[in-house]
């Protein structure tokens, strides 16, 4: 049983990441141990939601009959949407960091950026998942276009849960509130430049921060074959 549940979380997620999220964890385990304060719990909160829409996404590249359902593809598809800003809505808790506290700024720093960092790690890797999933169902360009749509909704998302202080589940406990809402700042967009300015460029550097990871990837995954290759090549060369 033990065997079976290590290799699932092996092919769930990279040994390294769940290395990364424990140290975020200890981290907090830490600060409550010498401080006695429970003011930073908030974060193993956040990161938990942010790990749900990178669940989503794994179950579906694990277990694809699910995806191949149109009907259950479209609330898949929604639900990911409703949770997916939490993974990069932790960026903004770096605003909790607190100078004057009993531990040493450097701490609370990096135990802040830490969850940021794997918030954002585990919501890069779901989108990709997605782009995988989308060109699947719809197609190269369609997924694309459908990407980007969703990194502007995610600046959003982020605007609305920091501002506007709403959850994911209040998009089915008050959709109505959260929809008026929303529709006064498109009516009267000139009075919320900021919020506009806020998720554009959030929008834009969550597209940059994706494009340039999955660019790192493919580009070290390529060289890598390509060295191996090389190598091999010789060796069989030097053999004969």
């Amino acid at each position: 049983m033990f065997v079976r549940s290590y290799y699932f979380l092996r092919s769930f997620l990279s040994s390294w990441i769940w290395l990364s999220l424990l140290f975020s964890l200890m981290l907090m385990t830490v600060r409550v141990a010498i401080t006695g304060e429970q003011s930073y719990f908030f974060l193993a909160w956040n990161l938990f939601l942010a790990f749900l829409p990178y669940s989503i996404t794994r179950i579906c590249m694990l277990y694809p009959q699910y995806w191949e359902r149109a009907w259950l593809r479209i609330i898949i598809v929604i639900t990911w949407l409703g949770f997916l800003p939490n993974s990069f809505y932790i960026i903004t808790d770096l605003f909790h960091l607190n100078m004057d506290s009993a531990v040493p700024a450097w701490f609370d720093l990096l135990l802040l950026f830490s969850f940021a960092w794997n918030g954002v790690v585990l919501g890069i890797l779901s989108v990709w998942q997605m782009e995988i999933l989308g060109r699947l169902a719809w197609g190269a360009l369609p997924a694309r276009l459908f990407l980007l749509a969703v990194m502007w909704l995610c600046a959003v998302g982020v605007y609305i849960g920091r501002y506007l202080r709403y959850n994911s589940w209040d998009v089915l406990c008050q959709p109505w509130q959260l929809a008026a809402e929303m529709l006064y700042r498109v009516v009267y967009a000139s009075d919320f430049v900021l919020m506009w300015g806020m998720t554009g460029l959030y929008a834009i550097f969550m597209t940059l921060l994706y494009y340039t990871i999955q660019d790192l990837s493919k580009h070290f995954m390529t060289k890598n074959k390509t060295v191996y290759g090389t190598n091999n090549k010789r060796k069989l060369v030097a053999e004969k």
